[in-house]
């Protein structure tokens, strides 16, 4: 998996779970939320959010992976039904089995992506 899909700041982390960026930074001090600080930024694991918090809401985990998908990624679904490794990636980040992806990679329709099934833990 892409390794930068899973690291996120306390804000990142904070907004994907519709939490309060102190709750987040609490729960690190407190050692509750596995994570460090890297020049004054809190850093937060994915992964160690999941555990705490349960699975990121499904509203958020679809615009996540909207935006981070590239050209090419949407270009290969549409053209093959397949996803793209970074797109897999994607899906393992926000712990997604299925998603479904609309729009066009020419930018003339807006994406919007479904999640389609829940990845089982």
């Amino acid at each position: 998996m892409n390794p930068f899909y899973e690291i996120l700041t306390a804000a990142e982390a904070a907004s994907l779970w519709d939490l309060d960026e102190s709750t987040v930074r609490r729960a690190l001090w407190q050692g509750r939320l596995e994570g460090r600080k890297s020049g004054g930024t809190h850093l937060v694991a994915m992964t160690a959010m999941r555990e705490a918090y349960g699975p990121m809401p499904e509203h958020n985990a679809c615009q996540f992976i909207q935006d981070n998908l590239t050209r090419q990624d949407v270009s290969a679904w549409h053209e093959d039904c397949e996803a793209t490794p970074n797109v897999e990636d994607l899906m393992d980040a926000v712990g997604v089995e299925c998603i479904q992806i609309w729009g066009s990679h020419d930018g003339v329709e807006p994406l919007d992506v479904l999640i389609m099934e829940r990845a089982t833990t």
